[in-house]
C-alpha cells in the first residue's frame, strides 16, 4: 500500500487516522532512535573490545533487550502498513468478495493472536515483577520490558481492528 492509502479522505483533503498520528508515528520515531542506540552501543563495543581491550560490560544483554522490544514496535508498523509476510499463490483465483472475507478473517485472527499475546506478556510481566526479576548481568527489571511488549502487543491488536473495520466498509463487487 502507498502512503496515500493510509490517510482517509476528510473535507476534500487527506489527513491521517487519529492511530497513525499519535500512536504509529511516535513508535516509528521510538523504532530510530532504538535502532541508533544498538547500533552506537554495537560501535562502541566492537572499537572497545579490538581496539583497546575493553568491551562495554552488558552490552550483550542490553542489545538483547533492546532488539526484544524493536520487534514487538515493528510488528504494528508492518501490520499498519500490510508489510508482514502474506502468501497470494492464490489470491488470483479469488474473486473480490473472497478477497474481502479474506481480509476480514485475516484480521481478526491476527487481532485474536496479538491480544493472546498482549495477555500473557501482562502476565508474565506481572510474574517478573512479584519476583523482582532482573537481568543477569544489568539488573535490568524485567517486568517493565514486558509490559511494553504487551503494550506493543495490543497496538498491533487495534491496527488489526481497524483493518477489520476497514474490510467491512470496503465495497465488494459482484
Amino acid at each position: 500500500r502507498s502512503a496515500r492509502a493510509r490517510f482517509r479522505r476528510q473535507g476534500g483533503r487527506l489527513t491521517p487516522d487519529r492511530l497513525d498520528r499519535w500512536v504509529l508515528h511516535p513508535v516509528e520515531l521510538m523504532v530510530a532512535l532504538l535502532i541508533f542506540a544498538i547500533m552506537a552501543l554495537t560501535v562502541v563495543d566492537v572499537v572497545g573490545r579490538y581496539g583497546f581491550n575493553a568491551p562495554v560490560q552488558g552490552s550483550i544483554e542490553a542489545i538483547e533487550l533492546m532488539l526484544g522490544v524493536l520487534i514487538y514496535m515493528a510488528i504494528p508498523l508492518a501490520s499498519a502498513r500490510a508489510e508482514h509476510i502474506r502468501i497470494d499463490l492464490l489470491d488470483y483465483l479469488l474473486g473480490p468478495r473472497a478477497q474481502r472475507m479474506q481480509r476480514v478473517v485475516g484480521s481478526l485472527a491476527t487481532a485474536a493472536v496479538m491480544g493472546f499475546l498482549a495477555w500473557r506478556l501482562y502476565e508474565r510481566g506481572a510474574q517478573f515483577a512479584q519476583f523482582r526479576d532482573a537481568s543477569s548481568h544489568l539488573g535490568v527489571p524485567l517486568a517493565p520490558v514486558a509490559w511494553v511488549m504487551a503494550a506493543l502487543a495490543a497496538i498491533t491488536v487495534l491496527v488489526a481492528l481497524r483493518d477489520f473495520a476497514r474490510a467491512l466498509r470496503a465495497p465488494s463487487v459482484a
